[in-house]
């Protein structure tokens, strides 16, 4: 019997400035990081891991940090939004609560059918500065033999 799931790659690291791993990247308070364009050509499946640690450096003030999902075509992007609770018009936009001293993680699919790359802005807005680390995965489905 052929296979009928999706094949998932390894979890790796979201890039930003050209490269560099979204591996423990301090983010201040108002301020964004955005991702590098993740690409979804051939892709059937993707996820992706948020992980928020705050190290108790104080109390967090209000209770969000922004997840963006922007939408592009190689070249022209979505315009993200910078600080404060902005929506972006049509961006796939989520928000997480830090907790102070800890760590929380947020794992979420982006059907590659509803766009073919994407970059990811997050928006710190909580108070203090976070330790972001983002991840991505992406299946395929396998040929039938």
């Amino acid at each position: 019997m052929a296979e009928t799931g999706i094949n998932w790659g390894a979890w790796a690291f979201v890039d930003y400035n050209t490269g560099t791993d979204v591996d423990g990247i301090a983010v201040a308070h108002q301020a964004a990081l955005i991702s590098d364009e993740i690409s979804l050509d051939i892709k059937a499946a993707c996820e992706i891991a948020v992980k928020l640690v705050e190290d108790n450096t104080g109390a967090v003030a209000t209770p969000w940090v922004l997840i963006q999902i922007l939408r592009g075509d190689g070249v022209v992007w979505q315009l993200p939004a910078t600080t404060g609770p902005t929506i972006v018009d049509k961006a796939l936009s989520l928000q997480m609560e830090p907790v102070q001293n800890g760590t929380r993680l947020q794992v979420f699919p982006i059907d590659p059918r509803d766009m073919g790359s994407f970059k990811i802005n997050v928006v710190n807005d909580c108070g203090q500065e976070l330790a972001l680390t983002l991840r991505v995965r992406t299946g395929t489905v396998p040929v039938a033999s």
